[in-house]
């Protein structure tokens, strides 16, 4: 994947905006999202992932 720089961007896009989704509802009901979620993220924006 990190050869391909705009579908790397888009997929992060998207599961960045499913995360946010998903987060917004686990904090509404008190719960802290888990963190290796932004790690996973972080590795789709690096293109290991």
């Amino acid at each position: 994947m990190s050869r391909w720089p705009v579908i790397r961007h888009a997929r992060w896009l998207w599961h960045r905006f499913n995360l946010n989704r998903w987060n917004a509802f686990w904090l509404s009901i008190g719960y802290l999202p888990n963190q290796s979620d932004e790690d996973h993220l972080a590795a789709i924006w690096r293109g290991d992932a």
